[in-house]
């Protein structure tokens, strides 16, 4: 049994990003990527409330994360 309109959904995601300077500054990083893998979950209610969570672990670093750090995202609305 569950309550009546309630959605749920489970994800597994891959996410990947890069740059590439084509005039670097002096000591500036030319080309750089990211990459990350997570899972994630959307709850949803009716037509009026959502709720998203993702968490990821950073495979390749760049920029400021380091392999093997991780994040939490989430986002809660109603709408009405």
């Amino acid at each position: 049994s569950g309550v009546s309109g309630m959605r749920t959904r489970a994800l597994a995601f891959i996410d990947w990003g890069g740059t590439y300077r084509v005039n670097p500054a002096p000591g500036e990083i030319q080309r750089q990527h990211i990459s990350s893998a997570g899972l994630g979950i959307r709850i949803g209610h009716s037509t009026n409330f959502s709720l998203r969570a993702d968490w990821a672990m950073v495979w390749n670093e760049g920029g400021s994360q380091g392999s093997g750090d991780s994040r939490v995202h989430f986002s809660l609305s109603y709408v009405f």
